[in-house]
C-alpha cells in the first residue's frame, strides 16, 4: 500500500506508525461539524484552572495531533464505591443495539463526578447553527475501571466486523458474537477491552439554548492513563473504504459504542433523542441519574466514498427546558484490533 493511502492516527513517540513525509493527513475527531475542544484540540488561551484541588491535577495528551492538556481526577477524588447495586440492561425500543445499563454509577460517585467537573470548569461553545456542539463541555481523564467491571458482563463480549454481505462469513466467530457491516473498517473479531478513560463531560442549562444537533459518533482510539500522561493507542486508518489499516492486532484497541453517562435527572427535557434514518418517530431516551446509555458508533472518519456502519444511530442532546442542569459524561467501549481477521498493512506502509 503507498503511504498515501493511509490516514495518520499514530501516538506521538510509536515508530511504527510514524509517518515518513507530510502526505499523511491527520484523523477528525468524533463529531462530524463540531469543532474539537478540549481533548484532541489546538490549546486556546484560557484562564489555567488550579490542579491541586480535590484530587484534580493537569494531564498531558498524547494524542495524533500532537500534544494537549486537559485535567484527570483519581479514584480517591471520585470516590469508588465497592458496596453497590447490580447493574441491570434494558433494550431502547425503536433504535436496534441502543441499551440502557442502570446502576452503572452510585448517585454519590455522580455528585461527585459532577463536582469534579464544574471544578475543572465547563468551557461554553458558541451558539452557531454552523456547528453541532453548542453546550458547555470539559475534559477529563479518568480511570473507569471500577464501571467497567459493573458493566462488563451486561456489554457485548465480542464484535464481528465486515465490509460487505459477501464476507460476512468468513470470519469464525462463537455464539452471542454482534455482527455488524462496517464499511472502511478492518474486518474480523474484535474482543471487549474495557472503557476509555479520554471523557467529555457535557452540560446543558435550562433555557439556554444549549443543545448536541443531531450527529452519528465515529469510533475513537483506545486511550491508556499513567499517572499525569493520557497515551492514545498507535493504528492508522484506510483512506479509503478497500484500503487495510495498520494495527497492531490484539494490543490496540478501537470503539464500536458510544457510553453515556447520566450525572443529573434533575431536569426537564434533555433527553438523548434518537433519530430514524427512514423518517419514523424520534425516539427520546430521558437521563436518569447513575445509568450508562450505550449505543453502536460508525467508522466513517469524514472520508468520502465510505458509509456509515449498520445501525450507528443519529442522535442528538436535546435541550433543557426546566429543573437543574444536565450533565453527562462521554466515554466510549473499546474493542482490542482482530487477531484472527484481516490481515494490517506491512509495517513498511506507515513509516
Amino acid at each position: 500500500m503507498h503511504p498515501s493511502t493511509i490516514a495518520l492516527l499514530c501516538l506521538c513517540g510509536s515508530r511504527a506508525l510514524r509517518p515518513p513525509s507530510p502526505v499523511f493527513t491527520q484523523r477528525r475527531r468524533c463529531s462530524h461539524s463540531a469543532t474539537p475542544r478540549g481533548f484532541g484540540s489546538t490549546p486556546t488561551k484560557t484562564k489555567k484552572k488550579k490542579a491541586k484541588r480535590e484530587g484534580l491535577f493537569r494531564v498531558e495528551l498524547r494524542h495524533a495531533d500532537g500534544v494537549g492538556a486537559a485535567m484527570g481526577a483519581s479514584a480517591a477524588a471520585v470516590g469508588w464505591e465497592s458496596d453497590t447495586n447490580e447493574a441491570t440492561r434494558t433494550d431502547v425500543a425503536g433504535v436496534p443495539g441502543a441499551f440502557v445499563i442502570r446502576n452503572a454509577l452510585t448517585p454519590k460517585e455522580c455528585d461527585r463526578l459532577a463536582a469534579l467537573a464544574n471544578e475543572a470548569g465547563f468551557e461554553e461553545a458558541p451558539k452557531d447553527e454552523r456547528r453541532d456542539q453548542q453546550n458547555g463541555a470539559v475534559s477529563l481523564a479518568v480511570d473507569l475501571d471500577p464501571v467497567f467491571r459493573r458493566c462488563a458482563p451486561l456489554l457485548p463480549p465480542r464484535v464481528l466486523a465486515y465490509r460487505a454481505a459477501a464476507t460476512a462469513d468468513r470470519w469464525a466467530a462463537p455464539g452471542g458474537t454482534e455482527r455488524r457491516r462496517c464499511p472502511g473498517a478492518p474486518e474480523g473479531l474484535y474482543e471487549l477491552s474495557g472503557l476509555n478513560p479520554r471523557l467529555r463531560v457535557y452540560r446543558y442549562r435550562a433555557d439556554s439554548g444549549d443543545v448536541f444537533r443531531p450527529h452519528r459518533d465515529d469510533c475513537w482510539p483506545g486511550s491508556t492513563l499513567a499517572g499525569t500522561v493520557l497515551s492514545e493507542d498507535g493504528w492508522a486508518y484506510a483512506a479509503d473504504r478497500r484500503g487495510r489499516w495498520a494495527f497492531r492486532p490484539g494490543v490496540d484497541r478501537v470503539s464500536h459504542l458510544s457510553m453515556l453517562l447520566y450525572l443529573t435527572d434533575d431536569c426537564e427535557g434533555g433527553a438523548t433523542t434518537f433519530f430514524d434514518d427512514d423518517g419514523g418517530p424520534p425516539v427520546p431516551v430521558a437521563p436518569e441519574k447513575g445509568a450508562a446509555l450505550c449505543f453502536w458508533q460508525s467508522f466513517k472518519l469524514g472520508r468520502d466514498g465510505v458509509r456509515d456502519a449498520a445501525l450507528a444511530p443519529v442522535h442528538e442532546g436535546s435541550p433543557v427546558t426546566g429543573g437543574g442542569a444536565k450533565l453527562a459524561v462521554r466515554s466510549d467501549v473499546l474493542y482490542a484490533f482482530p487477531v484472527d481477521g484481516e490481515a494490517p498493512a506491512p509495517a513498511s506502509s506507515s513509516g
